[in-house]
């Protein structure tokens, strides 16, 4: 999980910004792949990112699903898309960012789901989070609930998970 994410990220991270129609209309995470290795110019969103590490977890036996961070009404605006990866080791759906490369949140007790994230930040918890992500080597942060809520804007009171699960990748 931390090896894909990380490699996603590390290779787009330069690229976030609004896709081509020609990347939009590829249905197929490969194709879209393909296309963004071979033009660079090409720019791409979080949805890109979710289909990208949804496909190549799936072709490494590693069970996942899609989630959108939606507004509940018009008064917010714009969606995230990203991930959970089930972690059959310890029987849990951890949440996986790779647009933002947050590729596992823990607490002081255990790992994050997406619905245990936005349970922590719609609830004012105040335990310091441990966040892992990819570059070159992984590594662990330590984030503070003032940080978090600083820059966090799509896990609030005004936004809803919604859950995909596809197999058709």
């Amino acid at each position: 999980l931390i090896a894909i994410g990380s490699w996603i990220h590390r290779t787009f991270y330069r690229r976030v910004g609004a896709p081509s129609d020609s990347l939009s209309n590829l249905s197929h995470p490969l194709q879209q792949y393909k296309l963004l290795v071979e033009d660079s110019s090409q720019r791409l969103w979080c949805s890109q990112y979710k289909s990208l590490f949804g496909f190549f977890c799936t072709a490494a036996g590693i069970k996942n699903r899609y989630i959108d961070a939606v507004p509940v009404d018009s008064m917010y605006a714009g969606y995230h898309g990203l991930n959970e990866a089930y972690l059959p080791e310890l029987k849990i759906w951890v949440m996986a960012d790779v647009t933002r490369n947050i590729l596992l949140l823990k607490d002081r007790q255990s790992f994050l789901s997406a619905a245990g994230y936005y349970q922590y930040r719609t609830q004012d918890k105040s335990d310091t989070l441990t966040l892992f992500r990819g570059t070159d080597s992984s590594y662990q942060v330590s984030l503070s609930p003032r940080v978090i809520n600083a820059k966090d804007g799509y896990f609030n009171k005004g936004y809803m998970l919604r859950y995909y699960y596809s197999i058709h990748l």
